[in-house]
């Protein structure tokens, strides 16, 4: 891969998390990347030695995992251990996303242990009011993969964004998740994951 290549990809991700008007999988990854306006950038540098640092398909899902975290991060940038961290977390976790949703529901259902509510109360959006299935998002409490199959299954996200129109947050957080969804294959995956919904109700005793 060169950093050419590289650049391109940057380019249409970065659209695809920043731009409305721009849908990665709608245009199939192009932009109008002209190699000339490449050769001119001053950062130019960064594409060419990421490019030779790691191969096509790691690079890009380096920078989708890093994009998902930060869509206003910067190509020199990620050469900080941190965008290595954020990579490594990123690939466990679609590895062992069955795993992964596992354990966010253990700790959705250990909520309704501590606070006494039902399952469906953490879906409950109030006005100007996070619902607490957010709050655990926020917290890290829960991984962004999970939040997203969640709406999959339940498709709480359209309430959320006509409960909290004038959120910052959430407008942010919606966005992220939606611009996201295409590439998580799980979301087409949905009744393997309503079956571990319901596995977990059994276990916790919550339907019978």
């Amino acid at each position: 891969m060169t950093g050419f290549e590289l650049y391109k990809i940057y380019l249409a991700l970065k659209a695809h998390f920043t731009q409305e008007s721009y849908d990665f999988f709608k245009y199939g990854g192009k932009t109008r990347a002209k190699h000339s306006t490449f050769e001119n950038r001053k950062d130019r540098y960064f594409f060419e030695k990421l490019a030779k640092k790691i191969d096509g398909q790691t690079a890009f899902n380096y920078m989708l995992a890093n994009l998902i975290h930060s869509d206003r991060l910067w190509i020199g940038e990620m050469f900080d251990s941190k965008c290595d961290n954020i990579y490594k977390d990123w690939q466990k976790r679609q590895q062992s996303l069955s795993y992964v949703f596992e354990q966010d529901c253990d700790k959705i259902l250990s909520q309704l242990e501590n606070k006494k509510i039902s399952f469906n109360n953490m879906f409950q959006c109030q006005r100007h009011q996070h619902p607490e299935i957010y709050k655990l998002l926020l917290q890290q409490e829960i991984s962004i993969e999970g939040f997203i199959i969640l709406d999959s299954i339940l498709g709480f996200f359209k309430e959320f964004d006509e409960c909290l129109p004038d959120d910052v947050m959430w407008k942010e957080t919606s966005k992220k998740c939606r611009r996201y969804k295409p590439f998580l294959p799980a979301c087409k995956n949905t009744p393997h994951y309503r079956r571990i919904i319901k596995d977990k109700l059994k276990k916790y005793e919550l339907i019978a």
